[in-house]
């Protein structure tokens, strides 16, 4: 094993104290050109929001106030219905509804409506 002399530990220790001074020089100008791109790049979004405004490439978005309108939810026929399962490989039979359950569909579906 070699023997390490004063001289290699202060030549190691000047070059560490170098090294960390350019770290932390670089560190600091990166710093500066995060924050200039940071300033540069929220400008840039501001007048292009801006600017969008005024050329229409920003839609309206129209205000929670107003009430929606239901969405019509079609009312489809039987022969329809059966159109459509015939169309999608589904087979349906309807039974008609005894006069006793008539009565509390129709209530159903009006508070339904």
């Amino acid at each position: 094993m070699t023997e390490i002399t004063q001289r290699q530990v202060d030549a190691a220790r000047k070059e560490a104290e170098e090294a960390y001074v350019t770290y932390a020089n670089l560190k600091a100008q990166m710093n500066i050109a995060e924050a200039d791109w940071l300033k540069k790049s929220r400008r840039f979004k501001n007048l292009d929001y801006q600017l969008a405004e005024i050329d229409g490439r920003l839609k309206k978005i129209a205000s929670a106030d107003k009430e929606k309108k239901p969405t019509k939810v079609p009312e489809l026929t039987i022969d329809q219905l059966k159109s459509i399962a015939d169309k999608l490989g589904f087979s349906i039979t309807i039974e008609e509804p005894e006069e006793e359950n008539e009565e509390v569909i129709a209530a159903i579906m009006e508070d339904n409506a």
